[in-house]
């Protein structure tokens, strides 16, 4: 069957109707399928054209395409239609122009203010703050996250939950009055400064992981320079990137066993363009300044695949979906091959510069769309250690007990594990002693083991410990006492883990020290969970 169509106004005379116009093409000998909001190209003649509606196959149909008004050139029999410059398919019938009549619903107070229908045929319905917001698993958002970290720059620039990289000319400087931190690299090739939090940001299955940032870079962009920021280390995650002068969103997957990175350009967004120039692709008309402070967010489905979606906060705060990425039905392998990651950002020079280059870092957090189970009753693993039967501790000054750090591998991965100390068990005899737990103390003669299957290491050779923080302190009397770990211990405060970088992160020892006039005996154990 023949597609017919009927010329009424505009073409015709008569009274005007209101039409839209797009245009039509048919294809063949296709090899690769065509997506809507993709731009095709013809090899030859140069035309283009938004993809609106595909019919049809991989290798025969139509597609329907919005192009400029004012766009005169049009597509030859027999080229090749290219996307991203990638032969797709041959044009088989040129361009036939349509007029869709057009049924408006508008405002009584502006008739230019009308509805939008999305591709699937959805009104766009809103409120005046913005739209309802909906998670990544397609659930409406309500005010109940559960935030997993919130770094607020405040007093300093929470050097105990970051790990700083620099390299070269790089530089990470805290501005008090601003509570932000300057990310800076020179001109040289390979200078670079990065800044990642220590904590890895447990994934919870079956909810949406939505992180926010708040960010601004010194320019709009230049040769040889990348700025990153996001949900992402070096193997896995999410991000945003400028590169060069180029504002993308990036995929970054480790599942093959190699990096894999796949950018999406901004002309090949799928949601709002952020290009202020408003129409069907730019719906919020705001058009993207990065060198002015922005709150950017990401939120995720992730159960090896699921849809993950990049945008901004418009400047009346309604929440911009810019791009969506579908993965579902569409991969062999998780689209990131893991989802429990930290925030970070990088500055990086990939050749010579012609002049400095700055990310300012201003605020950032990560939530879930629900309610984080007690962190006990998440999948665990629970391990008990217990130190020498009836260790002799002196009178005159404190010895370490004991001593546990995070292992750097786990099964022969990198142990992105967060450990919690859960219990302590003491039993004195002799004389009362203090027992303090003593954080990042510098200890002399250690022997760290990995007991099976536990994602820490523990210590019970060192023979002193200098320095270090003191975070807890009990008065035990002869006897026994068992105690719940300190409250000051959990995901949101004190845990053990890992820096970002993969080396050895805080160190906690216990210490014990008589209270009488002689020696004192001591066996303490404790125990301890790894939060998967």
């Amino acid at each position: 069957m023949v597609d017919q169509y009927i010329r009424v106004p505009p073409d015709s005379t008569g009274k005007r109707v209101h039409t839209e116009r797009h245009n039509l093409l048919f294809y063949n000998a296709g090899t690769i399928p065509f997506d809507t909001t993709q731009t095709i190209t013809g090899n030859s003649s140069g035309a283009t054209g938004i993809v609106l509606e595909v019919v049809g196959d991989t290798t025969t149909g139509k597609i329907f395409f919005l192009k400029s008004q004012d766009d005169d050139v049009t597509f030859i029999v027999g080229e090749d239609i290219l996307v991203n410059a990638v032969k797709h398919a041959e044009v088989q019938i040129s361009d036939v122009v349509v007029n869709d009549q057009v049924v408006l619903l508008g405002g009584a107070n502006n008739p230019h203010n009308q509805v939008f229908v999305d591709d699937q045929g959805s009104l766009n319905v809103r409120y005046s703050d913005g739209a309802q917001q909906i998670d990544a698993f397609g659930l409406s958002r309500f005010s109940s996250p559960t935030t997993l970290g919130t770094y607020v720059l405040a007093y300093d620039s929470l050097p105990e939950e970051h790990s700083v990289q620099i390299i070269g000319a790089g530089t990470e400087t805290y501005d008090a009055n601003s509570s932000s931190v300057v990310l800076s690299v020179g001109t040289v090739t390979n200078d670079e400064v990065t800044r990642t939090t220590n904590k890895y940001h447990t994934y919870q299955a079956g909810f949406s992981q939505y992180i926010e940032m708040a960010c601004v870079c010194g320019d709009v962009g230049k040769t040889n320079n990348i700025r990153r920021w996001g949900y992402f280390d070096g193997y896995n995650g999410l991000f945003f990137e400028l590169n060069g002068t180029n504002v993308n969103f990036v995929r970054r997957n480790f599942s093959t066993g190699s990096v894999v990175e796949t950018s999406i350009v901004q002309s090949a967004w799928s949601g709002d363009d952020l290009s202020g120039n408003g129409g069907l692709v730019n719906l919020s008309k705001v058009n993207l300044d990065i060198t002015k402070i922005n709150i950017y967010w990401i939120d995720f489905a992730w159960l090896g695949t699921g849809r993950v979606r990049f945008g901004v906060f418009s400047p009346d705060g309604t929440r911009i979906v810019a791009h969506t990425i579908l993965n579902a039905n569409s991969l062999i392998l998780p689209y990131i091959g893991k989802s429990n990651l930290p925030i970070r950002y990088e500055n990086l020079n990939t050749g010579t510069t012609t002049s400095s280059s700055e990310l300012r870092v201003i605020c950032g957090s990560v939530q879930i769309d629900g309610r984080l189970p007690e962190i006990r009753n998440r999948r665990s693993r629970k391990t008990t250690a217990t130190s020498a039967f009836g260790m002799v501790v002196p009178d005159g000054y404190a010895i370490p007990i004991g001593s546990l750090r995070s292992a750097k591998t786990f099964n022969g991965q990198e142990n992105r594990h967060l450990s919690l100390p859960e219990a302590f068990s003491f039993y004195v005899k002799t004389n009362p002693v203090i027992v303090k737990i003593i954080k990042n103390g510098a200890l002399t003669g250690e022997n760290y083991i990995q007991p099976t299957d536990s994602a820490l290491e523990i210590d019970g050779y060192a023979t002193s410990v200098n320095g270090g923080k003191e975070i807890y302190t009990w008065m035990i009397d002869p006897g026994s006492l068992n105690v719940e770990s300190p409250s000051n211990f959990g995901y949101y405060s004190e845990n053990i883990t890992l820096d970002a970088s993969g080396e050895y992160g805080d160190i906690y020892t216990l210490t014990a020290q008589s209270l009488g006039s002689g020696p004192a005996q001591i066996t303490a154990a404790i125990t301890w969970i790894d939060v998967a």
